[in-house]
């Protein structure tokens, strides 16, 4: 598994479609659908976390699940706990909860990449 993580708006996508030789047709786009199977891209896992939430789910035992089914995948995670804390229960809760299943997916993952800009550094593998 391969992990890529960034802010919102950095072009996580278009770096993964450059660097890996990929396309749209490899996409899963997890905002748009919820059914996962293994999958090559999954883009926006913070958004199953948020469905994990909504239905509530343990999103550690989800994360470990998707993990299995999803060994040879490249997941794109939107770090979102930068910046100001909110002063929203749920925002919060939201961050943390994500930060921690990006950790896990980080611990398994093969090869970590940070993306900036477009830009990717590779953290881990």
């Amino acid at each position: 598994m391969i992990l890529v993580i960034g802010g919102l708006f950095q072009h996580k996508l278009d770096f993964v479609y450059d660097k890996f030789g990929m396309s749209e047709a490899d996409v899963f786009f997890a905002e748009n659908n919820y059914k996962i199977e293994s999958e090559r891209i999954i883009y926006k896992f913070n958004k199953l976390i948020e469905k994990w939430i909504a239905e509530n789910r343990n999103v550690l035992e989800e994360t470990e699940k998707f993990i299995g089914i999803n060994k040879n995948s490249i997941i794109i995670l939107d770090q979102i706990g930068c910046g100001i804390v909110p002063a929203d229960k749920y925002e919060r809760m939201l961050r943390e909860e994500t930060g921690r299943a990006g950790s896990v997916l980080a611990e398994y993952a093969e090869q970590v990449y940070s993306v900036s800009f477009g830009l990717g550094i590779r953290l881990k593998g």
